[in-house]
């Protein structure tokens, strides 16, 4: 099964470019390196022990603007979500107030 990176291993940032994963069981590590490389993420770790280094590609004008086109839709999804969550509770303060 798959397990979210955070709950086996810790992720720091390095430099500007640079992530570092460092597993907390030494097996984890070829197993981790493997699904970084084979997530559809472009990216190309390298192991030295049982830290992970995985540099971050240069951003790019096309990926620049697939990430602002993800943003949005995130933004607008949670937008909807607030609007849902006042409706619902606008309607359920109001038949509160009739109950009265």
């Amino acid at each position: 099964g798959q397990v979210p990176l955070n709950q086996v291993a810790s992720v720091n940032v390095e430099d500007a470019r640079t992530l570092t994963v460092a597993p907390w069981e030494q097996g984890m590590v070829p197993k981790i390196e493997k699904a970084i490389m084979t997530s559809d993420l472009g990216l190309n770790p390298s192991s030295a022990g049982n830290v992970i280094r995985v540099p971050m590609p240069m951003l790019t004008e096309e990926t620049r603007k697939g990430y602002i086109k993800q943003a949005r839709s995130e933004a607008e999804h949670a937008r909807v979500a607030v609007r849902n969550v006042r409706r619902d509770a606008n309607g359920d303060f109001k038949s509160l107030l009739k109950d009265k």
